[in-house]
């Protein structure tokens, strides 16, 4: 995808109440969509009293789901596409002493069988890869929706605080982006990775309910809402099966000559055979091409965790958010606007509290909705800070 994002696209994709409102009502929970744009959905996912479209997949009849925070009150629990709204004591029951959300006997809401999740053969029409579990031949693998379409979304308060790292904040290296930022100046914000910066496997990506945005949008709607500036364009040259080889090769056409004054550098999740060593190096050129360009300001973004269950997926990747860190030392003593998210260490935070199931859109290394928001919340507190 290479478009500019215009501000009235924006705008349209607005739907239904303002996340804000529904923050300050407690009743929250008939209002089903949110607006993907706001602060609280795309930029505050772990500050805050109240937790937004949790979202968990349930592993046989009897399942139980772990929470991010401990659950004061739960608003409401619904379909994934937030079409459909489940019933307490009908279709989900809340154990608080475990903080685990129970589906109730006879429950409506969607599961997976072991048999489905963990085949030994699968069926005919069905992929799987190698599962690295004990005792389990293969775990399932789908694109689209064959996931999100039996998660759950889960809207609760809660008044525990997050305990886990922090998302980075490399606000003050950007300032002076910033600062040209709202005074109104036009400028071009270049989205570059992998299949996860194309936004897989974000609803509104896929064509499925409730069509939310992929974690690129997000950052860039709030990077226009915050600096007041509809003048910052829109460019994703992020193709999926990439690794940061392809980067360096197409780094000059997709990046460079689209002139930009900012960069998201997204790789990662397709380097899991390199060792940090060599990702670092690999990624050390991407930079220097892009600052031999021109003066443009670079934030790197390495990759979510893998699924540690898919034999073939889960190598490096966990190691090279500490590389990243170094090599942005390096060329800010060089002189280059330059800053790192911390998305690694804050997903695998999150990953602790959570199952893997919970939260992706392909049982690999892709996000649903709500991992997305992992990228974009961590993303815009370092660009932004905690404004």
């Amino acid at each position: 995808m290479n478009r500019i994002l215009p501000i009235a696209t924006i705008a349209t994709m607005t739907i239904a109440t303002a996340l804000s409102a529904a923050q300050a009502d407690p009743s929250y929970g008939t209002n089903a969509i949110p607006d993907f744009y706001s602060r609280a959905y795309a930029q505050d996912l772990l500050a805050g009293e109240i937790m937004l479209n949790e979202t968990v997949l349930f592993l046989g009849e009897d399942d139980a789901a772990p929470l991010i925070f401990k659950a004061d009150r739960i608003l409401s629990v619904r379909s994934y596409g937030l079409d459909v709204a489940y019933e307490e004591g009908r279709d989900w029951i809340l154990d608080k002493q475990k903080n685990l959300l129970r589906r109730a006997p006879g429950s409506r809401m969607p599961f997976f069988t072991e048999a489905e999740f963990y085949p030994d053969e699968p069926a005919p029409g069905v992929q799987t890869f190698g599962c690295t579990l004990p005792g389990r031949k293969k775990v399932l693998f789908g694109e689209r929706d064959t996931f999100t379409s039996r998660q759950i979304a889960v809207t609760y308060q809660h008044g525990d605080k997050w305990k886990g790292p922090a998302a980075h904040d490399e606000s003050k290296a950007f300032a002076p982006l910033l600062a040209r930022l709202k005074k109104g100046q036009p400028a071009t914000v270049v989205y570059y990775g992998d299949s996860i910066t194309t936004r897989c496997n974000s609803s509104g990506m896929v064509g499925v309910p409730p069509f939310a945005p992929g974690w690129p949008e997000m950052v860039h709607a709030r990077l226009r809402a915050s600096t007041g500036n509809d003048k910052i364009g829109y460019v994703n040259t992020a193709k999926g099966g990439m690794g940061s080889q392809w980067g360096i090769d197409n780094v000059q056409s997709l990046v460079v000559d689209r002139r930009p004054d900012l960069v998201l550098l997204a790789f990662g999740m397709n380097d899991m055979g390199y060792t940090p060593a060599v990702y670092a190096a690999k990624t050390a050129e991407m930079i220097d091409k892009i600052r031999l360009g021109g003066d443009a300001a670079i934030l790197l973004v390495p990759p979510m965790i893998p699924n540690a269950e898919v034999d073939w997926v889960y190598r490096h990747q966990p190691e090279f958010e500490g590389v990243l860190k170094e090599l942005v030392a390096k060329y800010r003593g060089q002189g280059a606007t330059i800053g790192y998210a911390n998305v690694t260490s804050v997903h695998a935070a999150v990953l602790a509290r959570k199952r893997f199931r919970d939260m992706t859109g392909n049982n690999v290394n892709h996000c649903n909705d709500f991992s997305a928001r992992i990228y974009s919340s961590v993303i815009l507190r370092a660009l932004l800070g905690a404004e």
